[in-house]
Order: structure tokens, then sequence, then C-alpha cells
């Protein structure tokens, strides 16, 4: 599976850590289970949720949004390089 969208947010509980803008989500091969790396432009930081952990990935894809919980990550830069692993929770969204 591969997907593409234009926004997404890493979230520290109900709070918008970091604010992503085009991402691609792709399989990592050769491995087993579900595993994906995200490729992401970073928008903007919002202080000071970018420095609390664990973040929740949501990646706003159509008219549903894919989340990953508990996400320990190093700090971003520009562009974010993540792994997950694990399927998505799929939650519509209400706008």
């Amino acid at each position: 599976m591969q997907a593409a969208g234009r926004r997404g947010q890493l979230r520290y509980r109900y709070q918008v850590a970091i604010r992503l803008g085009s991402w691609t989500l792709k399989p990592v091969i050769g491995t087993s289970g579900h595993r994906f790396h995200l490729s992401a432009v970073v928008v903007e930081h919002v202080e000071p949720w970018t420095s609390y952990r664990p973040l929740d990935l949501y990646l706003t894809f159509g008219a549903s949004e894919w989340i990953w919980n508990t996400l320990h990550l190093d700090p971003v830069g520009s562009v974010t390089d993540l792994e997950l692993q694990g399927t998505p929770t799929i939650m519509q969204r209400n706008n």
C-alpha cells in the first residue's frame, strides 16, 4: 500500500505539536508485518508541545484520518522521516 496526502499533525494528547504538509507513505520492503516509511514536510512547530512525548500521528487521507499512537521521536527539522509499525486506526473526519 502506498498513499499520499497534503496535511497531517503530530499531537501530544490533544495539542498540536507539529503541523505537516505534503506527505507520502510507502511500505518498508523486506520486512514482516505492517511497516511503513513516512516522509512529510514540516509546516509549523508549535511550542511548547514539540518537546513533549509521546506524540500521536494524524494523517488526513480523503474523508478520514489515519492515526498511529505513541511515537517516540527525535526532534524534527523541516522534513520528517519516520518508520511506522502496525496498522493505523482509521477515523472519519467531521468536516
